[in-house]
């Protein structure tokens, strides 16, 4: 799939600004929608999964772990 040279291109930006990036960091920073913008259902769901990778999120958090401050999820404002 073409999904995985992008996330694989993603973590590499993040790599680059927070060397000592783990897989579990970056896994926990997925489930808590830091990295991603959230498609469907709210949260985790079995068609969009975590949602769509969003580079500038995943820069942001590789940012602030580098700055030593822990990355939050960023607000979801949504209408119906």
């Amino acid at each position: 799939s073409m999904a995985a040279p992008h996330v694989s291109g993603v973590i590499a930006l993040m790599k680059a600004l927070f060397p000592t990036l783990r897989p579990e960091t970056f896994d926990a920073l997925l489930a808590s929608g830091a990295l991603t913008d959230d498609l469907g259902t709210a949260g985790r769901d079995d068609w969009f999964g975590h949602g769509r990778l969003n580079a500038r999120k995943a820069v942001q958090a590789a940012l602030e772990l580098a700055a030593g401050t822990t990355p939050t999820p960023m607000a979801r404002l949504t209408a119906s």
